[in-house]
């Protein structure tokens, strides 16, 4: 008499494969979905630092002011670098990404290399609060805050 397996015990099986698998995929969506988000607030971070070297650039000196302007379109998900009256979009939020912002007047932060430094130095405009951009996932489970400190410009990425 040979021995096989029955219909129920494979119906078993496959049924536990099937959890198993879903619950891998699961997992494996809420990883890639961190990661997207946590990838971006990098990539903003850096293109902030960058403005930032741009503002005291090649063409900054203390006869030449030089203001990078960075605007965050929080409705398309772009961050625009605008120098002088040149305007370039650095970043665009990927697919389920999206942002927000927190003490920047219309969207729009600067940097500005300003006579009342020292060359080398930066004033980041006037403001009395750190600028803060904020990346999420679109049920903001998961965010990070992108913030630049107001007396220095330094930029810093941390989780929510």
């Amino acid at each position: 008499m040979k021995k096989a397996f029955t219909l129920v015990e494979m119906m078993v099986v496959i049924g536990i494969v099937a959890l198993v698998g879903a619950f891998g995929l699961t997992t494996y969506k809420s990883t890639q979905n961190a990661k997207n988000v946590e990838k971006s607030a990098k990539a903003i971070a850096d293109q902030l630092i960058v403005a930032h070297a741009d503002a005291m650039g090649p063409d900054a000196s203390l006869s030449n002011i030089q203001t990078v302007d960075i605007t965050v379109d929080t409705a398309v998900g772009t961050i625009v670098k605008k120098i002088v009256s040149t305007s370039t979009t650095v970043f665009t939020a990927p697919s389920g990404i999206k942002l927000s912002t927190s003490n920047m007047t219309n969207n729009t932060y600067s940097y500005i290399a300003n006579d009342a430094y020292t060359l080398g130095q930066i004033k980041p405009a006037a403001t009395s609060a750190d600028a803060i951009i904020t990346v999420s996932n679109n049920d903001n489970s998961i965010s990070y805050n992108v913030t630049v400190n107001h007396m220095t410009g330094v930029v810093d990425v941390s989780r929510n």
